[in-house]
């Protein structure tokens, strides 16, 4: 692909959790990253979150606010190839997820870095 297709999850990975309401507060590095990542056109950016659908409604527009525009809620569709059918499995290249490891509070600080080196090289 021609692009790297990013999953991003939201809570205790982008921003920090909310238990009472909806999460606001980027954890460090993330929103500026994010701003990044969302205007390279190098990557695709799909939000990956088990939110409901008025909650969906109301994130993209919070980090629309942000600058951070996704390209994809939950599914990406990339063609099959020789190598793989994805009707039903998704294909991602990055995934930010804390249930994968993730961790928000300070892997951003890395990513930015890797980002910023990326960036400068092409």
């Amino acid at each position: 692909y021609e692009y790297l297709i990013v999953f991003l999850d939201i809570h205790s990975t982008t921003l920090e959790p909310d238990y009472g309401g909806m999460a606001k507060k980027y954890y460090p590095m993330a929103k500026e990253t994010l701003q990044k990542i969302s205007n390279d056109k190098r990557f695709k950016l799909v939000l990956y979150t088990c939110s409901y659908p008025n909650e969906i409604e109301e994130y993209i527009e919070f980090f629309k606010n942000d600058g951070i525009i996704f390209d994809g809620i939950n599914e990406y569709y990339v063609e099959n190839s020789r190598t793989g059918c994805f009707d039903t499995k998704q294909y991602f290249n990055i995934l930010f997820e804390d249930k994968g490891g993730y961790i928000g509070e300070y892997d951003w600080y890395i990513v930015k870095h890797i980002i910023d080196k990326f960036s400068r090289e092409n």
